[in-house]
């Protein structure tokens, strides 16, 4: 099983994946004896993740960014092999972390890249 956020593949994906909680909100008054609590609908928390792909071809690298910026704000499933799959998560906001590299893998000369991911669970 592979790490994956939609339908992008990663070779590497770490992080914490963080999960839709019910809020609770003290609505207690001054003056007045005891306490007071609100249940509110449940809300996740902004996560971060980083993730390292491997692309064969330099245009595939360098358009990474681009298509992985047409996934802020939409609803993604992340995979994280070996653990599973994480759905409803909302994607704020990635960042490509530097220029793609070419490195040697076991396929020949590919090129890596970088990105961070803040999702947050719905």
């Amino acid at each position: 099983m592979a790490d994956a956020i939609g339908d992008f593949l990663f070779v590497s994906l770490h992080g914490k994946v963080g999960v839709s909680k019910t809020v609770l909100e003290d609505i207690s008054r001054k003056g007045v004896e005891g306490s007071a609590w609100r249940i509110d609908p449940p809300k996740g928390k902004t996560c971060v993740l980083n993730g390292e792909a491997i692309f064969p071809e330099n245009t595939e690298a360098i358009a990474a960014e681009g298509a992985y910026a047409e996934l802020i704000g939409t609803l993604q499933t992340i995979a994280i092999g070996g653990i599973g799959d994480y759905t409803g998560m909302m994607i704020e906001d990635v960042e490509v972390s530097e220029l793609p590299k070419l490195i040697f893998t076991s396929l020949g000369w590919e090129f890596r890249v970088l990105s961070t991911w803040w999702v947050r669970a719905t």
